[in-house]
């Protein structure tokens, strides 16, 4: 498959492969200060509620970036990456997940992305 210029300039995230990594909602009501372009400074009641989705898969995989509605949630390891670099604009907030079949999931954040960034390095 022959790339494009235009293709070394933009990522568009998007899900392939198998279909056993969940989509999650938000389970709590904090969500409306994840859409604001600015850093959240309130108290918010940790760890978040977040719930898998439908369509549910029989047996699901914790990726380390997956779709919360129109927000995102990110694994320790992603986390670890963004705080290792400095990366600027951006706030994790521990959430637990719970799953269609009423288990319990820790480890995982959602992600504020507050900061407008002009470009992304293709090459972390």
């Amino acid at each position: 498959m022959e790339h494009k210029e235009f293709d070394k300039e933009y990522y568009v995230m998007n899900i392939g492969g198998e279909d056993n990594y969940p989509i999650l909602a938000w389970g709590s009501s904090y969500h409306d200060a994840f859409s604001e372009n600015a850093p959240i400074d309130k108290e918010l009641p940790l760890p978040l509620k977040i719930v898998f989705a439908d369509p549910f898969p029989e047996e699901y995989e914790m990726a380390d970036f997956l779709m919360l509605g129109s927000n995102f949630a990110g694994s320790a390891n992603l986390k670890n990456l963004f705080d290792k670099n400095n990366i600027y604009g951006v706030q994790f907030f521990p959430v637990e997940i719970k799953s269609n079949k009423g288990e319990i999931i820790s480890g995982h954040y959602a992600i504020h992305f507050w900061n407008k960034y002009s470009a992304t390095n293709m090459v972390i």
